[in-house]
């Protein structure tokens, strides 16, 4: 009798058992891993590197399209010495000397635009390219060397058009012009380096430095003024657009002077190097776009 017991309990378990309804039963569910994206930090250097590439791209379409639609405008250049007079050394029975004027040639306007726009795109591509480890020191410096050639070279070739423009065809005048600008430029450089290397503190030296670049860089906007005054006094004329690329350019030179400035007091956001490479990127195109347009719709529209 127990063992017919422990039998009917065994087959009720068993029934009990095949009748639990398998639709029920949880389905097991593998765990999906989540794929995070993993943000790229930018560092300044790769930033710096795209703004390059960036701008010299644009200086190169500029450049093209300066060379592809100016006209053929060209501008004299002369070269002045002394010499003798020979109608005034007869008439006077000794010799008399007077300045003579020899014409050198001309040159197209527009490849000086040109020019212009291939140094600029030249100067930004080399800097993309240069090595990580070269804008990793030059930001970490604070100084770069090439932006600051860069806008000597800029900056003496569009004082030259603008002087060829009004009326100065002297080759030694030009020379110096373009002298004068790029020199208010690099010296303006050399006050950033001697503030660097002062821990960030002006001295005497870098104090004389901003002064010279300031009168180096303002020589040309004297002489382009004298220009006006004497074309008013004399009965000259100087076109409309003339005007306005005397006041913007020197506008934006003023501008260029007062950045410099406040890199060297490395004050604010101007302390980063970064920021301030970004903002001279900017300014120089900036300058370089309204320059050559300016001097397209005055000069050089066919």
């Amino acid at each position: 009798m127990a063992t017919e017991t422990k039998k009917s309990t065994k087959t009720k378990t068993a029934k009990k058992t095949a009748k639990a309804p398998s639709g029920k039963a949880k389905a097991v569910v593998a765990p999906v891993k989540k794929k995070v994206a993993t943000a790229v930090a930018v560092t300044p250097a790769d930033q710096f590197k795209r703004w390059s590439f960036g701008f010299g791209i644009l200086y190169v379409l500029q450049g093209l399209a300066i060379v592809l639609f100016g006209s053929k405008a060209a501008a004299t250049v002369s070269t002045q010495y002394l010499s003798v007079d020979a109608l005034s050394s007869d008439a006077n029975g000794h010799q008399m000397l007077a300045p003579a004027m020899r014409h050198l040639g001309d040159i197209r306007l527009a490849w000086i635009v040109a020019a212009l726009f291939i140094v600029l795109a030249a100067v930004h591509v080399v800097m993309g390219y240069a090595s990580r480890d070269w804008r990793e020191r030059m930001l970490a410096r604070g100084i770069n060397e090439l932006r600051g050639g860069a806008m000597a070279l800029a900056g003496g070739l569009m004082v030259v058009v603008i002087a060829l423009l009004g009326g100065i065809s002297d080759l030694a005048t030009l020379v110096l012009l373009f002298v004068s600008a790029a020199a208010g430029c690099l010296l303006g450089l050399g006050a950033e380096a001697m503030v660097a290397r002062n821990g960030g503190k002006m001295s005497r030296l870098s104090h004389l430095l901003c002064g010279l670049a300031v009168t180096s860089a303002i020589v040309p906007w004297l002489v382009f003024a004298g220009q006006i005054i004497s074309a008013r006094l004399y009965g000259g004329f100087i076109p409309t657009y003339l005007y306005w690329l005397y006041a913007s350019t020197f506008v934006l030179f003023a501008s260029g002077m007062w950045l410099t400035h406040w890199r060297v007091l490395r004050k604010g956001n101007w302390a980063d190097a970064g920021y301030t490479e970004r903002a001279f990127m900017v300014l120089t195109f900036v300058a370089a776009t309204a320059f050559a347009w300016q001097v397209y719709a005055g000069a050089l529209h066919a």
